[in-house]
């Protein structure tokens, strides 16, 4: 029994119509993504200015700082150990975070943001990506000092209004404290 020509087409449409709807479904999910990622790019704000406690604590911890780089002898310390107080590296991390905003805020720069409470940053980043757009993202982060090595734990992570899932800001994390630590 010979096919016609119409049923030897058959398979080829409904093949073409399935890659069409999948390619399809692909854009718009890609569409979606976008859509719920990408947002209007931030205006620059910097965080509150330190009040009369964080600016106690900074000058504790700015005079701890400065007494340890100087010996007995009235000689540049090589190596030194200063026990700082939680509440002291809270506030040198405030003062920070508040100089990098000040530092970094051109046209092309990211947009930052962070602000330090009770030892957790709330940090939103808004990256431009032109036409007045941005990827937008925004993490809690409460990072510690481990036996001397910086520890980061994420309690949020999104961008735009997707969260991203626990494992990814782990790595994200584990990225960001392998690139502090390369920083001269």
């Amino acid at each position: 029994m010979e096919k016609t020509e119409k049923e030897t087409l058959r398979p080829r449409r409904r093949i073409g119509r399935t890659i069409l709807i999948v390619l399809a479904a692909v854009a718009a999910l890609v569409v979606l993504l976008a859509v719920l990622v990408i947002g209007r790019l931030q205006e620059p704000r910097i965080a509150a200015v330190a009040d009369e406690a964080e600016n106690r604590h900074l000058t504790q911890a700015v005079t701890k700082l400065a007494n340890a780089m100087v010996t007995p002898e009235g000689k540049i310390a090589e190596i030194a150990t200063v026990p700082l107080t939680p509440e002291e590296v809270d506030a040198l991390m405030a003062a920070g975070i508040r100089a990098y905003q000040f530092q970094h805020h051109g046209a092309d720069d990211p947009v930052c943001f962070a602000a330090m409470q009770n030892g957790a940053v709330r940090a939103e980043v808004s990256l431009p990506i032109g036409g007045g757009f941005a990827v937008n993202a925004a993490a809690h982060l409460r990072p510690r000092l481990v036996e001397g090595a910086l520890t980061v734990q994420i309690g949020g992570l999104r961008a735009g209004w997707l969260p991203l899932p626990g494992r990814l800001a782990e790595k994200i994390a584990d990225r960001l404290i392998a690139d502090l630590a390369q920083e001269p």
